[in-house]
C-alpha cells in the first residue's frame, strides 16, 4: 500500500510507467513459454497500476476521456510531469477545484501524495488513513469512490480504466495470437461438431443417407471434438 510506484501516487509517474513497461514484457514472454498462471498474477499487478492512473492522477481533472496509451508503450515517456511546482491549494469545504489554475491552464500531470508528509504545496491522495490530507494544503484529489475527494469523477475514471484495461489486453493479444490469449485468459479452446438437418416429410427418402453421413463423420472426429451440437429444422407448422 505504502509503494508509491504501484499506485502512481507520490507523482511516482516515471516509475510507474517504468513499473508496467517491465510487467507487460514479463506478461508476454511468461505467456508465450505456456507459464499461464504466472503471466495471469504479473498482468492483475499491472492492470491495478494502470487502473489507479486514472483514480491517483489528475489525468481526468484535465479532461481527458480516453486512455494514456503512453503508459503501455515500451518506445513513450510520460511527459507534462509538474515536478517541483505547487499543485494544490486547501480544500477546506469542497475538493472539487483544488488544483491549482496554472497546473490545469498548463496540463501539468500531478498526482496525489500518500502517508504522513508530502512536499510543500503538492497534493494529497486524501481521504481515510492518508494522514499527509490534514497538512496543508489540506483535502485530496483521489477518485477511488463516489465519495472520495474528487468523487464526483469516479463515473468518469473508473471509465478511462476500462478502455485502458482493453487496451492494454488487445496490445497483449496481438502479439500472443487469439489461441494462447484464450489460454492466458484461463480459457481452454474446443472443438465443436455441428450438424444443421432437415427433418421435414419430405426426407424421409435421404434420411438413411443422412444418418450414414453424420455417424461417419463423428466417428472419424471422435478424438478431436468435445462438444456436439443437433439443430434439426423444417416446416413452420
Amino acid at each position: 500500500m505504502l509503494d508509491a510506484e504501484y499506485h502512481f501516487d507520490n507523482e511516482s509517474f516515471l516509475e510507474g510507467w517504468k513499473l508496467i513497461k517491465d510487467g507487460v514484457a514479463a506478461v508476454k514472454t511468461a505467456a508465450k513459454e505456456k507459464n499461464y498462471e504466472t503471466a495471469r498474477e504479473r498482468l492483475g499487478e499491472i492492470l491495478h497500476t494502470i487502473q489507479d492512473f486514472y483514480s491517483h492522477s489528475n489525468w481526468i481533472e484535465l479532461g481527458n476521456r480516453f486512455p494514456y496509451s503512453n503508459l503501455i508503450r515500451p518506445d513513450r515517456q510520460i511527459e507534462n510531469i509538474a515536478g517541483d511546482r505547487p499543485t494544490c491549494r486547501n480544500c477546506d469545504d469542497n475538493c472539487s477545484d483544488n488544483i491549482l489554475k496554472d497546473i490545469m491552464d498548463e496540463k501539468k500531470l500531478t498526482s496525489g501524495y500518500f502517508g504522513l508528509k508530502k512536499p510543500t504545496g503538492k497534493c494529497s491522495h486524501g481521504d481515510f488513513l492518508d494522514f499527509s490530507s490534514l497538512s496543508e494544503p489540506r483535502g485530496g484529489i483521489n477518485k477511488d469512490t463516489h465519495s472520495s475527494s474528487h468523487g464526483d469523477l469516479h463515473e468518469a475514471a473508473a471509465g478511462v480504466a476500462i478502455a485502458a484495461t482493453r487496451e492494454l489486453l488487445e496490445d497483449i493479444r496481438g502479439f500472443l495470437g487469439d489461441s494462447n490469449f484464450l489460454r492466458l485468459m484461463g480459457f481452454s479452446q474446443s472443438s465443436v461438431l455441428c450438424f444443421a438437418i432437415d427433418t421435414t416429410g419430405s426426407m424421409g427418402d435421404d434420411i438413411d443417407e443422412v444418418r450414414r453421413v453424420t455417424s461417419d463423420t463423428t466417428d472419424r472426429m471422435r478424438d478431436i471434438v468435445s462438444e456436439y451440437i443437433l439443430v434439426p429444422f423444417n416446416d413452420p407448422g
